[in-house]
């Protein structure tokens, strides 16, 4: 034999030997991920089964990401974004992170801080949020009364918060309308809104 013919039948042995690993490896990573398939498949199921995975309708946040629930697959979360974007969240991803429902609940608290200018009083600025607040009837009176105090002297304003409970249905509408009514209510009875303010003082030469 020859030192070609010994070459090549070294090349040719290694090649299989290499080929051979090359399939176990193969057949590894696919055992591997489809134990991971079934694992996700099984815990979505058990998920599904507690009620832990959201329902079609629902609005989540998870993953960094929100939409509304369009679908619960094997494998996979189905989201549909405001804008109108697909997004699929992994079963598995979803049982292991941090998950925000927020239309697993009947009704939901609104929260506002509306700035007053400095010198506004406090008690007119509170009997206007009231008037507003008592024209709308989405707002409830349970599990609690409508909320409204004075919360931070800030830089330039006065700062007060606003907690209401609404239906969960009426959160959105309920948020929109009384930032309008309160904008065009204080407009009207002159209670003012502050806007930064700088002062400079200028030394003397």
């Amino acid at each position: 034999m020859n030192t070609n013919d010994s070459f090549n039948q070294t090349k040719t042995v290694t090649a299989r030997i290499v080929s051979v690993h090359k399939n176990r490896f193969q057949i590894a990573l696919d055992s591997a991920e489809r134990k991971a398939t079934e694992h996700d498949a099984v815990l979505a199921g058990r998920l599904l089964y507690r009620g832990e995975i959201p329902v079609v309708g629902d609005y989540i946040e998870a993953q960094g990401v929100g939409g509304t629930v369009k679908e619960v697959q094997m494998f996979h979360t189905v989201l549909g974004t405001v804008d109108n974007k697909v997004i699929y969240i992994p079963n598995g991803s979803l049982s292991s992170g941090v998950v925000t429902n927020f239309s697993n609940q009947t009704t939901r608290r609104v929260d506002w801080t509306f700035g007053v200018e400095y010198g506004s009083d406090y008690e007119k600025v509170k009997q206007v949020i009231e008037s507003v607040l008592a024209k709308d009837s989405r707002i409830l009176s349970e599990p609690a009364a409508p909320f409204i105090a004075l919360t931070a002297l800030a830089d330039s304003s006065v700062n007060v918060v606003v907690r209401v409970w609404v239906n969960s249905s009426d959160y959105w509408g309920v948020y929109f309308d009384i930032n309008k009514n309160i904008y065009e209510t204080f407009n009207e009875v002159g209670i003012g809104f502050p806007f930064p303010q700088l002062t400079v003082h200028q030394a003397k030469d």
